[in-house]
């Protein structure tokens, strides 16, 4: 039997084993938890609880993702909007900071980050411009009369 095995294996070409080899890594990793970040108590969780880091270490984390973020991507915009070239940048800078990243399956605690982060920004956007739009469309009843 092993025989077969290793001989099934050893007909596999090199970008086959490769891939094999790919998705049993990618099997071991840390699976993203069910549910939305940011929502715990409507069946998601909490990003700092599902990382279970020392406080330190997620700090230093989130404060190198926004950073990250508000150089590099439009704040006005989610993360679905953004530039992919943009995405891959901060993606490519924050692994290179944080190699632990590569221990979850998708790099899924760097997406949630961009995600949230992105949804906070561009909610604040859409929310300010809104008010300078009504502030725009308002006239003073006053000022009205007066003509």
């Amino acid at each position: 039997m092993p025989s077969d095995s290793s001989s099934s294996l050893g007909s596999m070409s090199d970008s086959d084993s490769s891939t094999l080899t790919e998705n049993l890594s990618e099997d071991s990793k840390i699976p993203k938890p069910p549910g939305e970040p940011g929502h715990p108590g409507h069946g998601g969780y909490t990003l700092n609880g599902a990382l279970d880091w020392n406080p330190k270490a997620y700090a230093k984390f989130k404060k190198f993702m926004h950073h990250l973020i508000e150089e590099h991507l439009n704040m006005t915009k989610c993360a679905s909007s953004q530039n992919h070239a943009l995405l891959k940048v901060v993606h490519d800078k924050a692994v290179d900071a944080f190699l632990d990243l590569d221990n979850y399956s998708d790099f899924w605690p760097l997406n949630d980050m961009i995600m949230m982060h992105l949804k906070y920004t561009s909610g604040h956007a859409r929310q300010k411009q809104a008010r300078m739009v009504m502030g725009k469309s308002k006239k003073d009843p006053l000022k009205a009369r007066v003509k």
